[in-house]
């Protein structure tokens, strides 16, 4: 059960964690900060009497001890995050060209696969 019992425990368990998270960081959330640890911070205290509070919480943190917790929505700073490439207008009239040949009846042509690739 991941239950701080006093400031210095959820200090030691943001330490080891939010501090070094993607979640945490400010302009990851529009109001800032990570909502797994919100979350804790509102229900630590009723989750002593709900067990279906404190097995919601238990999949985000786990463990009873902020010093051996885990954080299983962990993704630390350091991690890369792949992002897709940007669309280039001329993908943009492409895509627009096969939705235009599709609605007028035409069959589609695969435009991303190399000349006399199977299926053309």
């Amino acid at each position: 059960m991941a239950y701080f019992p006093n400031g210095t425990s959820g200090d030691i368990f943001q330490s080891r964690f939010c501090g070094r998270c993607w979640h945490d960081r400010p302009e990851a959330m529009p109001t800032g900060g990570c909502r797994v640890w919100l979350a804790h911070i509102v229900h630590n205290y009723d989750q002593c009497e709900s067990a279906e509070l404190q097995s919601t919480l238990s999949m985000l943190i786990e463990g009873d001890d902020p010093t051996t917790a885990t954080c299983h929505m962990f993704i630390p700073l350091t991690a890369v995050i792949p992002t897709a490439a940007p669309i280039t207008a001329g993908e943009i009239a492409a895509e627009q060209r096969r939705l235009d040949a599709w609605v007028a009846g035409e069959p589609i042509r695969d435009t991303t696969a190399p000349a006399g690739a199977k299926g053309e």
